[in-house]
């Protein structure tokens, strides 16, 4: 399939959909993903097809756009849009070998040119830059057209997930209206179990956490304080998750504070003893199936008992 690339104006950055729509030049890419430093994708192959009745030789040239910077210094997560720092050195953008620098194609037929590139360097990898800007693509015969490329310059798997910035992540009374972190191993928490009724003055041990970046699974586990002969999941061993986990594809930046009644997610009961919660969050370009995988938090032990 080939697509069309929008012939763009010089004047005031308006797109010419008169040009866009009469061009007789096609490309068979949209954009071109040049991904992070451990996943970067240097050769990119593109078909270009002219479909006209005479024949175009074809010229290219990078234009560079700005590199942002996705946090600000010493932040976790993301910038609010319109608040992003900016490389102010054209250095800092990618290069771009053309193979060939030029390239004749006749009527109605396509040829290939590959573009090599070398990302940008002498950026902040620890606030995620991101590099990006066009392909510009030149026929002798009039057609214009941009190809736009982007890349991050960092490993997106090494960037935080869970958000320690604010405290998080941490172990709670859901009962406490100032959310105080639980650092001892000694709260006892009297769970309703599923007999009877809970209400907001019900403490009921809380888990709460924030996350810096997206992941695509969070888990919160239970695993009592001397876990014996039980599943393994990801390498550890638990009694099961909380009710309501494991979540896909969870936000960011959106603080959550789960509460536990002593229901597992298969729907069982945990006898009374004593627990902690293990919070795993997966990692970006990770595999799920990993536990080194994940970013993970384990909360200082507790107790729980059930009225009667």
């Amino acid at each position: 399939m080939v697509n069309e690339i929008t012939k763009i104006t010089v004047t005031g950055g308006l797109i010419n959909a008169f040009a866009a729509a009469h061009t007789n030049t096609f490309v068979d890419l949209y954009n071109i993903a040049l991904n992070d430093t451990v996943y970067f994708q240097a050769a990119h192959p593109v078909t270009i097809s002219n479909m006209g009745s005479v024949a175009q030789t074809y010229s290219f040239a990078n234009l560079i756009a700005a590199t942002a910077y996705t946090l600000n210094s010493g932040a976790m997560s993301p910038s609010s849009f319109g608040n992003f720092d900016l490389a102010g050195d054209a250095a800092s953008g990618a290069t771009i070998r053309f193979e060939p620098e030029s390239l004749s194609v006749g009527p109605n037929s396509s040829a290939v040119v590959t573009l090599h590139f070398t990302r940008s360097v002498g950026l902040d990898a620890s606030r995620i830059p991101v590099y990006s800007g066009f392909v510009s693509i030149n026929g002798s015969a009039g057609d214009s057209l941009s190809l736009p490329y982007a890349g991050i310059a960092t490993s997106m798997k090494s960037v935080a997930i869970l958000n320690s910035a604010d405290g998080y992540p941490y172990l709670a009374n859901s009962s406490d209206s100032t959310q105080t972190s639980i650092t001892a191993n000694s709260t006892i928490f009297i769970l309703p179990g599923n007999s009877t009724t809970f209400n907001s003055t019900t403490g009921l041990p809380s888990l709460a956490y924030a996350l810096a970046m997206g992941s695509r699974i969070v888990r919160i586990d239970v695993q009592p304080e001397n876990p014996r002969d039980l599943p393994r999941i990801l390498g550890q061993q638990v009694l099961g998750s909380v009710a309501g986990y494991p979540v896909q594809d969870h936000v960011r930046q959106i603080p959550d504070t789960p509460v536990w009644t002593g229901q597992l997610a298969d729907g069982s009961w945990a006898p009374a003893g004593r627990y902690r919660f293990m919070l795993r969050a997966l990692k970006i370009f990770s595999n799920a199936t990993y536990d080194h995988d994940y970013e993970m938090y384990t909360t200082p032990l507790f107790e729980i008992k059930y009225a009667t």
